[in-house]
């Protein structure tokens, strides 16, 4: 299957790129609106790189040119949005509205017309109900009050696959999506994963119940199972409406995407997604790196985290998908040349050298060798040297961040097997950055901020000492991860956005205390002090801003703010 039209659903209108006025979108690509072939013309020079850029060739997205990084490649909108359980797709321990999908347990009305949970008669009439009622007037069931109350018949799981279904008749794009699951002409490229097979039960009763109970007319039992297997493979959570319409209960919103669903996996991927704007299910997909006409577009679908090694992304990929990842960074025995999953070798660290055990020969990596000595050993023994430091840091993810510190020093070369790339060591580093640990970096700025004009009393010198050396090394520590971030997970990642987003609010309140103190004691390291923040401040500000000012023509007033150097700590973006 080959395609060099866009895959994706977009809006009718949008915010034009140049001025923001309601504009139609480029008919090539559907990525940039325009209000006026002026502002397209004028736009043209940002817009040509990813114009027309990807094309669906063997069932995945490929870049037809040469793509450079940060190109916005892909803009859609869910083509199936449902009622989502909170824990996904599980069992059904909620009773959730069919249209706004907010929780309705215990205090719900049902829809005159079929009988399913609603929030009202709003709800009921709500066009996104109008699509499953249809189909349950059609067949003349009415689904009765003890249905849905009762656990073992899975009407929200009926309700999700309906919809899917009744989609599939009426949008061609959602057919893209089940050559991967042998629905299409082609048989499967991959095998039935862990994740469908334990889905398999539930999914085939809500298909028993729609067939037998309901009696479903417009749509076979082949149909109704399709749509279940999409959905699960493809289907995520929304991170976009946090709230239904009055604001008051959240919404379990499930969101099925066509395009961003035909990007290839990879660990290392070439692509992320980012919301358009917050509290919206519209997605763009990012390239993070200069991405060679040819090449796949990629993203990472393995569900862990980017400072997993080898071992587990790959366990992930095959409990999930069905398949054994051979990505760049599974395929590299150095990961990148981070040796993530790779333990320093104790036979070298004794005679004061640094060497890494690296894996060698199959990809069920077995045997490992040292890549200075060259010494052998089985993978039961590289498990062996950090299993005590592995063990010692799930007794301290909850503890004080100076136990955090204390782990990574007393188990890094050369006293220890790891090293500031292993895996422990950044799950360490995520542990510290941790909410509660963040809280208490808060009271140590205040504090600091309080003592500030003080200065000059020694009473005060103590604390101040403490309260900056843990502001430091909150700041040490987000920097270390975000080296470690921008060679694995390279680009305007989320994960990238949220540390910076840390390192700034850190930076802010550190430079606004050497600003109170500067007033009672100016010397000029206080001042060089402040310069180099100030310098550090607006690089971290000027990153942060390329996330939020995207597909618009805002470098002009992000350079005046920069310039004028008008940040402070009521700058929020969220």
């Amino acid at each position: 299957m080959s395609s060099s039209r866009p895959v994706w659903h977009n809006a009718a209108t949008a915010p034009c790129a140049v001025c923001g006025a309601e504009g139609r979108p480029c008919s090539r690509c559907r990525v940039h609106y325009y209000c006026g072939a002026e502002h397209q013309r004028q736009h043209w020079a940002k817009h040509r790189h990813g114009c027309g850029s990807v094309a669906l060739e063997g069932g995945v997205l490929v870049a037809v040119k040469d793509i450079p990084a940060n190109t916005c490649i892909l803009r859609e909108l869910p083509s199936v949005v449902f009622p989502c359980q909170p824990h996904f797709l599980t069992k059904q321990d909620v009773v959730l509205c069919v249209a706004c999908c907010v929780d309705v347990s215990g205090s719900y009305a049902q829809c005159g017309r079929c009988g399913l949970p609603v929030c009202n008669d709003t709800c009921s009439q709500s066009s996104s109900h109008q699509a499953e009622c249809q189909a349950f007037q059609e067949a003349e069931f009415v689904v009765p009050k003890a249905d849905i109350e009762d656990e073992d018949v899975p009407v929200g799981t009926a309700v999700w696959i309906l919809r899917a279904a009744l989609a599939s008749l009426d949008n061609p794009l959602l057919d893209y999506l089940l050559q991967d699951l042998g629905f299409g002409d082609k048989p499967p490229r991959r095998l039935p994963a862990v994740w469908e097979t334990v889905n398999l039960k539930v999914n085939t009763r809500a298909v028993r119940y729609l067939c037998d109970a309901v009696g479903i007319k417009r749509l076979s039992e082949r149909d109704l199972h399709r749509a279940a297997h999409m959905v699960i493979s493809y289907a995520s959570a929304s991170h976009g409406p946090l709230v239904n319409k009055e604001g008051q209960k959240p919404a379990h919103v499930g969101v099925l995407f066509v395009g961003l669903s035909l990007r290839k996996h990879s660990c290392f991927p070439n692509s992320a997604d980012r919301v358009m704007k917050p509290r919206t299910d519209e997605y763009m997909v990012v390239t993070t790196r200069d991405v060679a006409a040819g090449q796949c577009i990629t993203i990472n679908r393995q569900g862990g985290t980017w400072f997993d090694h080898t071992r587990e992304r790959r366990k992930n990929v095959m409990l999930r998908w069905g398949f054994v990842c051979d990505c760049e960074r599974c395929s590299d025995p150095t990961e990148l040349g981070m040796y993530v999953d790779s333990p320093c070798c104790a036979a070298c660290a004794e005679r004061g050298k640094q060497c890494f055990l690296v894996p060698v020969g199959d990809e069920i990596r077995n045997d490992w060798s040292c890549e200075g000595c060259k010494k052998s050993l089985p993978l039961p023994e590289v498990k062996g040297l950090t299993k005590p430091a592995e063990d010692r840091l799930e007794e301290l993810l909850d503890s004080s961040t100076e136990e955090l510190l204390k782990f990574i020093a007393e188990h890094s070369y050369p006293r220890g097997p790891l090293h500031p790339t292993h895996a422990l060591v950044l799950r360490a580093r995520k542990a510290f950055l941790s909410d509660n640990h963040l809280r208490r970096a808060m009271r140590h700025m205040f504090q600091l901020k309080e003592v500030g004009l003080k200065l000059l009393k020694r009473s005060h010198r103590e604390q101040l000492q403490i309260s900056m050396q843990f502001v430091t090394g909150c700041v040490e520590v987000i920097t270390e991860q975000l080296r470690a971030l921008n060679r694995l997970l390279p680009g305007l990642t989320n994960q990238r956005l949220s540390l910076l987003c840390e390192l700034r609010w850190l930076t802010l309140f550190k430079l606004d205390w050497l600003k109170t103190a500067a007033r009672c004691l100016r010397t000029p390291e206080t001042e060089q002090n402040m310069a180099h923040l100030t310098e550090s401040l607006l690089d971290v500000e000027k990153q942060i801003r390329r996330h939020f000012f995207f597909l618009r023509d805002d470098d002009e007033m992000v350079q005046a703010v920069m310039k004028s150097g008008q940040v402070t700590a009521e700058s929020n973006y969220f």
